[in-house]
């Protein structure tokens, strides 16, 4: 309880040390947030669109199994307005993916370069920067292996063995798990200098650092939460929350996952 008492209050205090830093922070944060929703909803459009048209061909195909891949790989190969749909899905989801990079990249990486400012950590911006990108991209690709590889298991069979809801509590687990092993990186950022000594301090420092983490997920899985029961209720009070509490809470979990790092 000690503990928990003592990250909480040196959080605190390290964040409202400088309000000029907090405010640049939430701003960064704002603007993140809002790249973000546009390009999911750009991009979800158009790949719920070809998803409803692939689905479409697919209803009017007799007999097709789509537990065979074979057979799906026939029908992509053989239905030119199928292929058309499957390649425009694709060509988003791509759009997708480097979009959510390059803006978590940029923006987050300036988000975390403000919170070890804040935490009174010095590092040459170039030096940040590029650790920041490779931590990213290394994370960006482990996690989209997983990804991959837990869906094409589902599609030959493992569905059959195992729920769907399984399946779904497997794909968050993995989720989780990267995003904490990446968080992890940022906040031990200037002594991952490779991965062997990443994983030297992840050994020291992962019962401390994995509990600040499960915290910080916990304010922000109950805060978006809040945040989209508001959004269709009281879009008002929604973004009075996200501008009084929301945007606070994200500059406080970073350096909440800095501080429980150490």
């Amino acid at each position: 309880m000690k503990h928990i008492t003592t990250l909480f209050t040196t959080t605190w205090n390290t964040m409202t040390s400088s309000w000029k830093l907090l405010l640049t922070s939430m701003l960064i944060d704002a603007i993140y947030t809002t790249i973000f929703a546009l390009i999911l909803t750009t991009t979800f459009t158009q790949i719920f669109g070809s998803v409803q048209n692939m689905y479409t061909i697919m209803g009017n195909t007799p007999q097709l199994n789509l537990t065979n891949t074979a057979e799906l790989n026939t029908l992509i190969q053989e239905n030119q307005t199928f292929l058309n749909a499957y390649n425009h899905m694709m060509q988003w989801i791509i759009i997708f993916l480097l979009g959510i990079f390059i803006t978590w990249t940029l923006f987050q990486g300036i988000a975390w370069y403000i919170t070890h400012y804040m935490c009174k950590h010095k590092l040459s911006t170039k030096t940040f920067a590029t650790r920041f990108l490779i931590i990213t991209s290394i994370a960006s690709i482990i996690g989209i292996i997983g990804l991959y590889t837990i869906s094409i298991l589902s599609t030959i069979g493992l569905a059959t063995l195992i729920s769907p809801n399984i399946i779904s509590y497997i794909t968050l687990a993995w989720i989780a798990t990267c995003l904490y092993l990446c968080f992890f990186a940022y906040a031990q950022i200037l002594h991952t200098t490779s991965i062997t000594n990443y994983y030297t301090i992840l050994t020291k420092h992962w019962k401390q650092s994995l509990f600040a983490y499960i915290l910080a997920l916990l304010f922000i899985t109950t805060s978006n939460w809040i945040l989209m029961q508001l959004y269709s209720t009281q879009p008002i009070l929604m973004y009075l929350f996200m501008l009084f509490i929301a945007l606070p809470l994200y500059t406080y979990n970073r350096i909440m996952i800095v501080q429980g790092s150490e």
